[in-house]
């Protein structure tokens, strides 16, 4: 995953896990690290869609934090970018891009992120998620939600809509039975109609 494409906020969880890492005296990021990086930051994406699915962002770090056990006391280098990762870890960071592109987004974010750790299905945090009744497809079609409400409020921003003006960006959201998920965005209308027809 290419680090120009992350979020100042991805950038900061990635920095916050490796202090959680440390914290508990461990010497590597795993995804539970990740998964307490994102409850920690209240108020990213993830864990607003976490909140808004009706988890409880305290419970999760504490579950968290009784599955895993405290390490040595680590008396490794002072840097958290020293730390390395985990392969699940990596592979979750690699899933939340794929998310990201899935999503026609050029950015991966923090909602990527807790895609990612639920793709990933098998670390310590997709486990805690999956026990706190959160599974990919209901948090993909919140993270749709939520990034289509957020949208709707920008455009809402005023209740002038110009009648001779065509739009600045056409959104499309294509939510399939199995849970796949096609969201593309537009310049004209046209080009949505164009899309929509070969769908």
């Amino acid at each position: 995953m290419r680090d120009d494409k992350l979020t100042k906020r991805m950038h900061d969880i990635l920095f916050a896990a490796a202090g959680e890492a440390q914290a508990l005296s461990q010497e590597y990021i795993g995804t539970e690290h990740l998964l307490l990086a994102l409850v920690a930051a209240r108020e990213s994406s993830g864990a607003t869609a976490l909140r808004q699915l009706g988890v409880d962002l305290d419970a999760v770090g504490n579950r968290v934090r009784n599955i895993i056990q405290r390490g040595r006391s680590y008396g490794g280098a002072s840097s958290r970018a020293l730390l390395p990762l985990t392969s699940r870890a990596k592979s979750v960071l690699q899933l939340a891009a794929e998310e990201a592109r899935k999503l026609n987004h050029s950015y991966v974010g923090t909602e990527h992120l807790l895609l990612g750790l639920l793709a990933e299905g098998k670390g310590v945090a997709a486990g805690v998620l999956f026990e706190s009744g959160v599974n990919l497809p209901r948090a993909r079609a919140e993270v749709i939600r939520m990034l289509t409400f957020e949208s709707d409020q920008v455009g809402d921003a005023t209740d002038e809509v110009p009648t001779n003006e065509p739009p600045s960006r056409v959104a499309v959201v294509l939510e399939y039975e199995n849970g796949a998920v096609l969201s593309k965005h537009f310049t004209t209308t046209h080009e949505a109609i164009a899309f929509l027809q070969t769908k």
